[in-house]
């Protein structure tokens, strides 16, 4: 008998491990790299990554900055990593892209995009001693070479006669290719919201703005756009970051035509200006939603201190009073350095913010912290173990085809070579929730639990809902096959909930599965009966 219990022990430990495989969301994936990170490096001298962007195949983009001797001048980086974390030798030389660059001219203010084809746009201006920008636009092919069909061997300079810092760029269905950010006469100049629109070989597109060009002025000091997303019908939504004469921020959300124009339906005259009573408000994503409500992630502050923030505009252009308080979800967890560093949006509905602290959050649709991912929808460097401890700070997030979560992070640690210190770059891998529409997928958010555990009559069921509605319980063999049904279509609100279920009396021992399903999904626990 002692040795019947035994394998059933076994059976319990194998069998789990397809629940185990569903690990907690918000949770460090040791599975990738080692623990859960891999470090990089490119080559150069003091690498410091800004943004990355994942390819449909996981493999990653980054991009940042090196600095070149003498006097360490920043030049632009443009690199692909394999889906381990690694440097792609396959890509360009050696992993890197090859970047048009001037010496002693500074680059910086990236934007990148990437094509249905597969060919990337990849955005920066260089800037001289007098800081008057200019913008280079380049394409390359999917390995990284420059696109000859783009301009003059895959380059294109943006018209010097702005002063013109690039934020965001998109790829219209066309091919055609819009590109936001702000201009001015001067740096000390105020600027304009301002959107150029190119062709897909790289020339303006004369039928937008003015000779390729909109100036969106919205009457506040200074503004500029940083960022930008296309609605079904063409018309481009675009939020702005506003200033005034004061050194009080804001933010201005616009939708613009095809032509070029503020639409006049949308907001005031094409516009709409938020405050909120803070000084400081950044935007980093949009997301059209299927009802065409606008949703913009980013961190809102005043004092010094900043936090994680939701903004909602109908798709009228007017604030969603539905949504938060007056239209705005805050949410602050302590710290003074919550400042947003990169957001993805799940398809669900779901934000996942990650910020400059290396802290990651995650909220549902209505702005509240989702309880199914870390702790209570948060994970923080401090959850790391102590071989991370040389990590820096979190630049920018992404989500994976599986929907795991990858962090791009600076590496404080570096190591010396030639007699100058090389910075690493560091990827990390989360667990998370995974996404189906089929029902035969268990839901990890919210861990069932059963007691005693083996039992042999009855035991107890402990399980959550976060969605309201019919909760349906079964209890199926080792094979899948339903024995019965312990509860059937019951109606269940949100909470967690302690049951009593018996194992059908003439059931033999062995390894069962109760298996709940509800408006959250499926959740799966193991039961062996002695």
């Amino acid at each position: 008998m002692r040795l019947y219990y035994l394998k059933l022990f076994c059976m319990l430990i194998l069998f789990s491990g397809q629940w185990a495989a569903f690990a907690q969301p918000g949770s460090l994936d040791t599975t990738f790299g080692t623990g859960g990170k891999t470090d990089f490096y490119l080559g150069l001298t003091n690498q410091y990554v800004f943004g990355m962007k994942v390819l449909p195949d996981n493999k990653m983009l980054v991009y940042g900055q090196e600095y070149v001797s003498p006097n360490g001048r920043p030049k632009a980086f443009l690199a692909r990593l394999t889906q381990e974390g690694k440097v792609d030798s396959t890509f360009g030389v050696n992993g890197l892209a090859p970047i048009y660059y001037e010496y002693p001219l500074w680059t910086d203010q990236f934007a990148i995009a990437v094509q249905p084809d597969g060919k990337i746009i990849f955005i920066y201006n260089m800037s001289n001693l007098d800081l008057h920008y200019t913008a280079v636009v380049t394409r390359y092919t999917a390995d990284g070479a420059f696109d000859d069909t783009f301009g003059v061997d895959g380059i294109v300079f943006l018209p010097d006669d702005l002063s013109f810092l690039p934020y965001s760029v998109v790829v219209a269905p066309d091919g055609k290719i819009l590109i936001g950010g702000g201009a001015s006469t001067a740096w000390y100049v105020p600027r304009n919201c301002t959107i150029y629109r190119l062709n897909p070989d790289g020339s303006l597109d004369n039928t937008f703005g003015n000779d390729g060009r909109s100036i969106l002025q919205v009457g506040t000091y200074t503004e500029h756009i940083v960022a930008m997303e296309m609605q079904p019908d063409g018309k481009i939504v675009g939020v702005g970051r506003t200033q005034s004469q004061t050194n009080i921020g804001g933010i201005v959300v616009m939708r613009i035509t095809d032509e070029g124009n503020m639409d006049p339906s949308f907001g005031f005259n094409g516009h709409i200006i938020k405050n909120y009573g803070y000084t400081v408000l950044q935007v980093k994503k949009i997301n059209i939603l299927p009802d065409g409500k606008i949703l913009l992630a980013g961190d809102i502050g005043k004092n010094g201190k900043n936090d994680y923030c939701l903004y909602k505009f109908d798709s009228a252009g007017m604030v969603d009073t539905d949504f938060g308080t007056n239209g705005i979800k805050v949410i602050d967890l302590g710290s003074d350095t919550e400042s947003v560093t990169g957001v993805c949006f799940q398809p669900d509905g779901k934000t996942i913010l990650s910020s400059y602290n290396l802290s990651v959050l995650k909220m549902v649709e209505d702005g509240s912290l989702d309880n199914g991912f870390g702790d209570d929808g948060t994970f923080f460097k401090s959850d790391l173990p102590v071989e991370f401890d040389s990590l820096g700070s979190c630049e920018d997030i992404g989500l994976l085809s599986d929907n795991k979560i990858v962090l791009l992070v600076h590496n404080l640690a570096g190591y010396a070579a030639n007699g100058q210190n090389i910075r690493q770059s560091t990827i990390i891998r989360l667990n998370n929730e995974i996404l189906s529409d089929s029902k035969d997928l268990p839901k990890p958010t919210a861990a069932a639990e059963i007691f005693p555990n083996p039992a042999s009559g009855v035991f107890t069921l402990k399980y959550t809902i976060d969605k309201s509605g019919p909760v349906t319980i079964k209890l199926t063999d080792a094979s899948g096959k339903s024995v019965k049904t312990l509860l059937s279509n019951a109606h269940r609100t949100a909470g967690v909930y302690e049951e009593q279920y018996r194992f059908a009396p003439a059931s033999a021992p062995g390894l069962f599965s109760v298996v709940i399903e509800s408006k959250d999904g499926v959740q799966v626990k193991g039961v062996v009966k002695n």
